[in-house]
């Protein structure tokens, strides 16, 4: 598993314009959504108040997405921030010219949750225990443009010299939430799964 940094990105995609103060604008801020729209949305429904009062003439609105929804409707310039992973902000900068104005690192939590990463996993009876040997297997992923969710393990199957699209028996994205990646595994629908890992300090 090779460890990143958790980081998450909140960045400018369009300006917001100036309003007079007797009028209330809304702002619109994509969140992307790893575990489902009312999780994500409670989970940022606060920073959004704090701005909506700190702000005046300004509504923050939480738009919770998933990583299809939250390009598109940034891409047709409906959303004002945006709030995502590291390896998603570099797309979208790549894509659409996004400017990140600030980032949320986490420190270490009770459990000592340091770092963002991924894994792949498979049954234990599969008899898989390389990367390697995932060849001519089948294989289960969030989706071609998620970072944790698929890219990260992308690297090291490449490096293992393994390309998931041309050596594996067959890819499939299953999206969010992760649960489905490893339902899937368990019950056998497929050799493999990865998905995104915290790792711990001892």
């Amino acid at each position: 598993m090779r460890k990143a940094g958790i980081t998450v990105f909140l960045f400018l995609l369009f300006s917001v314009t100036t309003y007079p103060a007797s009028a209330v604008q809304d702002v619109a801020v994509g969140v992307l959504g790893f575990r489902g729209a009312e999780l994500e949305a409670g989970r940022w429904q606060a920073t959004a108040d704090y701005l909506s009062e700190a702000v005046p003439g300004y509504r923050f609105r939480i738009i919770p997405l998933n990583l299809e929804a939250l390009h598109r409707q940034a891409g047709e310039g409906r959303l004002d921030f945006v709030i995502t992973n590291s390896g998603d902000y570099v797309v979208l900068e790549a894509g659409l010219g996004a400017t990140r104005i600030a980032t949320l690192k986490r420190g270490p939590t009770a459990l000592g949750e340091s770092a963002y990463g991924a894994v792949i996993i498979t049954r234990k009876d599969s008899g898989i225990r390389t990367l390697e040997q995932l060849a001519g297997k089948s294989l289960a992923a969030v989706g071609p443009d998620s970072f944790g969710g698929f890219q990260m393990a992308w690297r090291e199957m490449h490096e293992a010299g393994l390309d998931p699209y041309d050596d594996l028996s067959r890819l499939e994205f299953l999206g969010v939430p992760q649960d489905r990646i490893a339902r899937a595994v368990l019950a056998g629908e497929v050799d493999g799964g990865t998905m995104c890992s915290y790792a711990f300090n001892e």
